[in-house]
């Protein structure tokens, strides 16, 4: 090839004339960085926007399985109504509503849940922690229990309780005048629940 300025003899794919500097073949064109042309864009945004879709997907699935699982974890079984009777009165003990909260009935904190947005907790410690000092300790303390196909009663039937009152005075009583004499249990998918009854 000649370039057509000076004449001078070059290679074929020879860009610029090494005599003069004339172009001597078209410059491949180049985008600044980050630009790009083509059909080769709609097509790649729409492949992010598929992956970015897929991983919402996932993290809303991830989330909402963690959410019910964690909902029915919220329950703790007990194998016989003397064991959540056991527990409850310890829970009441260390004012544990967390614990508390995990052997009452599923089916009531469901229900109540849909009848009343916005939680429990405050009745539960009304209802529950009312009679108990916040330092109270119990032994000693016995049951009758009474089983009725689903349904069982555990009767306190002893035990001592022992507290420090405002005055910083010893206290002993019978765990009876601070607990509840009976708790009503109900069995639900082989666990033992507290019931607590309508009001």
């Amino acid at each position: 090839m000649f370039c057509p300025q000076c004449g001078h003899s070059e290679r074929d794919d020879t860009r610029f004339c090494t005599a003069c500097g004339k172009q001597l073949l078209p410059v491949a064109r180049t985008l600044p960085q980050g630009k790009h042309a083509g059909p080769r864009t709609p097509l790649l945004i729409g492949i992010i926007a598929s992956i970015v879709v897929f991983a919402i997907m996932v993290a809303t699935a991830i989330v909402g399985f963690t959410a019910s699982k964690s909902a029915k974890s919220n329950t703790v079984k007990m194998s016989t109504p003397k064991e959540a009777a056991t527990q409850l009165l310890l829970a009441m003990q260390r004012r544990d509503l967390s614990n508390l909260k995990s052997l009452l009935d599923p089916d009531f904190v469901k229900k109540f849940n849909e009848t009343n947005p916005g939680g429990y907790e405050s009745l539960l410690e009304k209802h529950f922690f009312g009679n108990v000092p916040g330092d109270a300790e119990f032994e000693d303390l016995t049951f009758d229990t009474s089983v009725n196909g689903n349904a069982a009663t555990v009767q306190l039937t002893g035990g001592s309780a022992h507290y420090e009152d405002a005055c910083g005075n010893q206290v002993k009583k019978k765990a009876i005048e601070l607990l509840p004499p009976k708790t009503d249990l109900v069995n639900r998918d082989g666990g033992w629940y507290v019931s607590i009854p309508e009001e």
